[in-house]
């Protein structure tokens, strides 16, 4: 088992400093996985509505969350392009669905 010591952090003035440091420690695991459990409560909050509409509708939301936390390279851009083709592909069902 891996103990990150997480104790000896210094120099760390602002939240974004230190997700920074928690991030590269976990070899950028943290906010990916962070990522993963946003769309997971999204997904399961939007499930009231249709199951293609819930998929649609959290990836749409974590994609312009993710273009936020790539642009301050906390997030690899794997997982903005992963929740843009969710949504696409979300988008494409939800088309043909209704034709």
């Amino acid at each position: 088992m891996v103990v990150y010591n997480l104790t000896n952090l210094h120099n760390l003035t602002t939240l974004t400093s230190v997700i920074q440091v928690t991030n590269s420690a976990t070899n950028g695991l943290m906010v990916g996985l962070f990522m993963i459990a946003v769309w997971l409560v999204l997904l399961f909050s939007f499930l009231r509505y249709d199951f293609i509409k819930a998929i649609a509708g959290s990836s749409f939301a974590c994609f312009f969350l993710s273009i936020f936390l790539v642009y301050l390279d906390l997030l690899n851009i794997m997982f903005l392009l992963a929740f843009l083709f969710l949504t696409a592909g979300a988008g494409l069902l939800m088309y043909l669905d209704e034709g």
